[in-house]
């Protein structure tokens, strides 16, 4: 067997097979979790996906509150309603969950992704470097979280 090479001490090709691994551990857990959300995609899909298809959702009621604290009346503020889903293809259901499983697990894999990311440019950087590239994905992930935060409720 082979002894370990320090990262300082790699090939090209090394660092090909390096990449190669992370990228093999990313397809792991992405199909471990696009199989769990596929699994829970019953609760998932009524209680999550479609949330925002019922009165109820916490977006409508935090628009309703605004309205009653500033007097408005319009519509946008206090108009109920109800969303009835109709489907037409007979396959379609299965492969919406399929996609919306695929598709979850993509969005909950970044931060694996971003630490992934990491720990393979780690070893090349200086100290004051690593510093920048920490807050950056730091920053990154959590305006990514926040953007499909946006996405959701609006």
């Amino acid at each position: 067997m082979a002894k370990k090479k320090s990262p300082d001490e790699l090939t090209f090709w090394d660092h090909l097979d390096e990449l190669r691994i992370i990228l093999f551990r990313l397809i792991i857990v992405w199909i471990i979790l696009a199989i769990g959300y596929f699994v829970a995609m019953p609760y998932l899909f009524d209680n999550v996906i479609l949330a925002p298809c019922h009165d109820d959702f916490i977006f409508y009621s935090f628009l309703k509150w605004i309205g009653e604290v500033f007097h408005l009346k319009d519509d946008f503020f206090t108009q109920e309603f109800h969303v009835s889903l109709i489907n037409i293809n007979l396959a379609a259901p299965f492969f919406i969950h399929i996609s919306t499983s695929l598709w979850m697990a993509v969005v909950t894999t970044v931060p694996y992704l971003l630490y992934e990311i990491w720990r393979f440019i780690a070893p090349a950087l200086y100290q004051h470097e690593r510093r920048g590239v920490k807050k950056a994905l730091g920053i990154g992930t959590v305006m990514f979280f926040l953007g499909v935060l946006v996405g959701y409720f609006m």
